[in-house]
C-alpha cells in the first residue's frame, strides 16, 4: 500500500508541476480552445492539459521500472505491455495533433484503431471462450472486433463527456480509485500500481482545470490518452483476475459516458444529422439547460459516477445470475435518470408507439393500411364518376372525416354537367352542419389538386372537426394516396372518352 500511495503521490506531485509549462507550450503552439455556441468558457483556453498526464505517467513508469520492491518489481516490460504503450503514444498523439490542427471524425478513428491494432498485434486483446471451438481465423478476427470495439468505446467515452470543468477527469480518477481498491483486495498489485500512477496525474490536472487563472482543457489528447489506458489496463487484468471483473468495473464506473457515446451517433442519425458532428444534446449540456451552474451539473454527475462505481463493486461480488439481473437494473436506472436530466427527452413511449405504426404503414403491415390499399384500388379503377365518387365517399369515411366535396374544372369537357357547369359532388356525415363550422378554429381543413396529364383537373376538399375526433398518424399519406389515385382514374376515364 505505501509503494501504491508513493506512485500515485509521486505522479500528482509531477503533474501539477508540470502544469503551467504545459500551459505555455499550449499557447505558444495556439493550441487553443475557442469559445462558440457550444462551449461554456469564456475566452480562449489552451487544450493540452494532457501533455502534463502523460509525461507524468510515464516518468511514474519509468521511476517504478528503476525501483526494487515487490510491488514495482511486477511491472515488467515484456512485448504485451510494450506493444500497450505504444500504442497509448499513438493515440495520445492523434489527439494531441487534432488539438493543432484538427482531423476529420475517420482520420481519427483510423489512428485509434491502428493504435489498438498495435496493442492486438502484441497479445492484448479479448479472447473467447475455448468451448466454442471457433477455427482460428475467425476466431482471432472476433478477438480483434471486440477489441477495437473495447477501446473505441473508452477512448470516445472519455473525449465525449469532457464538456465541463473536471468532469472528464473526474470521472476517471473515480474509475481508477474503484479498480484500485478492487485490485488491491485482489491482491494483483502490479495493475494496481498502473491506475495509482494515472489517478495521481489525473489529480494533479484537474486543479488547473478548475483554475481561472491557469485554467487549460483537457484536450483530445489528454481525453484519448486516459480512455486508451483505462481499456487497455482492464483487458490485461482480466487475464489474472476474476474473468470479465475488471473489464465490468470500468464499464459500469465509466456507465455515464458509455451511455452518451453509444445514444449519441443514434440520436444524431434520428435527427438526420452527421453521427459525428458534435452537438450540445449531451447529458452536460442537456443539465445546464435545465438551469444548473457549471459546477452543479459537475456535482450532480460526480455523485452519478460514485453510485456508478460503488454498483461496479458490488456487482462483481454477485452471482452470474444476481450480476446479469444486477446490471439490467442498473442499466434501466441510468436510462430513467438521464432521461429525467433531459438527456433523451427526444424519445418516449409516444414517439416510439408512433415510429413503430409508421414501420406497420411502411410495409403493410398494419391492418388498417391494407384496408385502405383496397379503397385506392377501387378508386383508382373507377370507371364512370358515380362509381368513383362513391369509392372517394368510403375512403373519407375510412379516414373519418367530416365533410368532403370534389370539383372538376371547366375544361375537363368529358365531366361537365349540363349547360357546362362544372361537376361538383358532396358528402358530409350525418350531422355535420357545413355552415355552422366554417369558423371553427378546431376545423382541419385540406384542398388537394386533381391532375390529369400535369394539367389541372379539379380539386377536392376534405374537412374534419377536431372537436369530434382527432386526425391519425398517417392521415396526411393517405390523403396524398387518396389524390393520386382519383388522378388517376380521371386520367383513364379522359383517354376512354376521347
Amino acid at each position: 500500500m505505501t509503494t501504491l500511495l508513493f506512485a500515485f503521490l509521486f505522479t500528482l506531485l509531477v503533474s501539477l508541476g508540470l502544469g503551467p509549462c504545459a500551459r505555455r507550450i499550449g499557447l505558444g503552439l495556439r493550441m487553443l480552445d475557442q469559445p462558440d455556441e457550444r462551449k461554456i468558457h469564456q475566452g480562449s483556453v489552451p487544450r493540452i492539459g494532457g501533455l502534463a498526464i502523460f509525461v507524468s505517467f510515464f516518468l511514474g513508469l519509468a521511476l517504478a521500472a528503476t525501483a526494487s520492491n515487490p510491488i514495482t518489481s511486477q511491472v515488467t516490460l515484456e512485448a504485451e505491455k510494450v506493444a500497450f504503450l505504444t500504442g497509448a503514444i499513438l493515440c495520445f498523439a492523434t489527439g494531441f495533433w487534432d488539438d493543432v490542427r484538427r482531423l476529420g471524425p475517420w482520420e481519427k478513428f483510423a489512428l485509434q484503431i491502428l493504435a489498438t491494432g498495435i496493442a492486438f498485434w502484441g497479445g492484448l486483446r479479448i479472447h473467447f471462450p475455448l468451448d466454442l471451438q471457433l477455427p482460428t481465423l475467425l476466431a482471432v478476427s472476433l478477438s480483434f472486433c471486440a477489441t477495437a470495439f473495447w477501446f473505441l468505446l473508452l477512448v470516445n467515452a472519455v473525449n465525449l463527456i469532457d464538456g465541463l470543468d473536471g468532469l472528464a477527469g473526474g470521472v476517471v480518477l473515480f474509475t481508477c480509485l474503484t479498480m484500485i481498491i478492487f485490485l488491491v483486495l485482489d491482491e494483483d498489485y502490479g495493475y494496481a500500481l498502473f491506475f495509482a500512477l494515472l489517478g495521481g496525474a489525473v489529480l494533479g490536472f484537474l486543479p488547473y482545470n478548475f483554475s481561472s487563472g491557469l485554467k487549460m482543457f483537457l484536450g483530445d489528447g489528454g481525453s484519448y490518452f486516459l480512455g486508451y489506458i483505462i481499456a487497455g489496463l482492464a483487458v490485461m487484468g482480466s487475464v489474472k483476475t476474476e474473468v470479465g471483473a475488471t473489464v465490468m468495473i470500468p464499464l459500469v464506473a465509466m456507465g455515464l459516458p458509455v451511455f452518451e457515446v453509444i445514444v449519441s451517433p443514434l440520436r444524431r442519425f434520428v435527427l438526420a444529422k452527421h453521427p459525428f458532428q458534435p452537438d450540445s444534446a449531451h447529458i452536460h449540456h442537456r443539465l445546464l439547460a435545465q438551469g444548473l451552474s457549471q459546477r452543479k451539473a459537475v456535482i450532480y454527475l460526480y455523485l452519478a459516477t460514485l453510485l456508478l462505481c460503488l454498483a461496479a463493486v458490488v456487482m462483481v461480488n454477485l452471482s452470474d445470475e444476481q450480476a446479469g439481473l444486477f446490471l439490467i437494473l442498473l442499466g434501466a436506472v441510468i436510462v430513467l435518470v438521464v432521461r429525467g436530466a433531459g438527456g433523451v427527452g427526444y424519445i418516449d413511449l409516444e414517439k416510439a408507439r408512433s415510429w413503430l405504426q409508421d414501420v406497420g404503414y411502411a410495409t403493410g403491415l398494419a391492418r388498417g393500411r391494407r384496408r385502405f390499399l383496397g379503397l385506392q384500388v377501387a378508386v383508382a379503377e373507377s370507371r364512370s364518376l358515380e362509381e368513383l365518387w362513391d369509392a372517394v365517399c368510403e375512403a373519407a369515411r375510412e379516414l373519418d372525416m367530416d365533410f368532403t366535396e370534389m370539383r372538376l374544372a371547366n375544361h375537363m369537357d368529358g365531366f361537365c354537367c349540363d349547360k357546362g357547369r362544372t361537376a361538383c359532388f358532396r358528402w358530409s356525415r350525418d350531422g355535420f352542419d357545413l355552415d355552422a363550422s366554417a369558423a371553427d378554429a378546431n376545423l382541419f381543413k385540406i384542398k388537394l389538386p386533381l391532375e390529369v396529364d400535369r394539367i389541372h383537373a379539379g380539386e377536392i376538399w376534405l374537412l374534419k372537426d377536431l372537436d369530434y375526433s382527432s386526425i391519425n398518424h398517417d392521415t396526411l399519406t393517405r390523403l396524398e394516396h387518396l389524390r393520386r389515385s382519383i388522378s388517376r382514374s380521371l386520367r383513364a376515364m379522359s383517354r376512354v372518352g376521347e
